[in-house]
């Protein structure tokens, strides 16, 4: 008798893609995603997936920020099936832990900008 293969679900991601929803408002979702899950053909293959849906109008990518905007119908049916694909994809909604805070980050951002708009006073001598 013939070996039977199983396949999972080829478009799931092996590992979970850790994701928080940042912004979400009728016709727009905005997540970001977990450092880990931060490369190129990881947020383009979440990308391509979404862009061949039928209610979602755009989709665009921030690599730097990890972020992924989201343009569909204003509909809860239209919400529900992007949260789906995007569940079916492997990603997982929570708090990112990993790496900094978004707190953490936004306090270093605004001193690294303070020392540099700071002189140093100059050394009597």
């Amino acid at each position: 008798m013939p070996a039977v293969e199983t396949h999972s679900n080829c478009n799931q991601s092996s590992t979970p893609i850790s994701t928080k929803i940042i912004s979400d408002t009728p016709g727009r979702l905005r997540l970001r995603i977990g450092h880990a899950h931060r490369q190129a053909d990881t947020m383009q293959q979440i990308a391509n997936t979404l862009k061949s849906k039928s209610n979602v109008q755009d989709v665009k990518t921030n690599l730097q920020h990890g972020s992924i905007v989201i343009k569909h119908d204003a509909t809860d049916s239209s919400w529900e099936d992007v949260l789906a694909t995007l569940e079916d994809l492997g990603v997982i909604f929570g708090e990112i832990t990993e790496g900094n805070t978004e707190a953490a980050t936004t306090v270093a951002s605004a001193v690294v900008d303070l020392n540099k708009r700071v002189k140093k006073p100059q050394m009597a001598q």
